[in-house]
């Protein structure tokens, strides 16, 4: 009975340590929650959690990270039909701010990069959206730069590639 509750007592006390221990790659930060709430952001490195009252909720890479927009039909302000797609490279610079301003960061960067394009599109010409793909790939560079910075994202670099359908 002693050795059985030994045993019990001890694999118990690793299991806790084993919980305490976070380790966290070069590439990532871990958002850490106390009571459900925002506690602070884990760096690179080894780190030691309160078991049972705070968690890792997330990690968050650090790397950079490209969201492609499919080659898809899209209208110009003259009525007529482009060929569209974009592809851009972020990365998240504020691992709380990521967390918690939206949902689905990946998903959330992707529909605001669809949208863009589309009232990018919708101002200019199709012959002039062939020709000048720099000024939409500035447009769009500036436009998700600016709305994505409070999200705790950097986008890096915008491509545009556009055709005639």
């Amino acid at each position: 009975m002693l050795v059985a509750l030994t045993v019990v007592l001890v694999a118990g006390c690793g299991w806790v340590v084993f919980r305490s221990v976070v380790r966290v790659r070069p590439d990532e930060r871990v958002v850490v929650e106390r009571g459900g709430r925002f506690d602070r952001v884990l760096e690179p490195g080894t780190h030691w959690v309160v078991p049972f009252v705070q968690r890792a909720r997330l990690r968050v890479d650090t790397r950079p990270q490209e969201v492609a927009l499919p080659a898809r039909e899209r209208r110009t302000a003259d009525g007529l039909g482009v060929v569209a797609s974009a592809r851009l490279v972020y990365r998240v610079v504020d691992a709380r701010s990521a967390t918690y301003a939206v949902p689905h960061l990946p998903s959330a960067i992707a529909q605001l990069a669809g949208t863009t394009l589309d009232v990018a599109l919708e101002g200019t010409t199709a012959d002039s959206a062939v020709r000048d793909g720099h000024g939409l790939r500035r447009e769009l560079l500036a436009v998700l730069s600016d709305t994505v910075r409070p999200w705790g994202v950097d986008v890096h670099s915008v491509e545009v590639v556009v055709g005639s359908s």
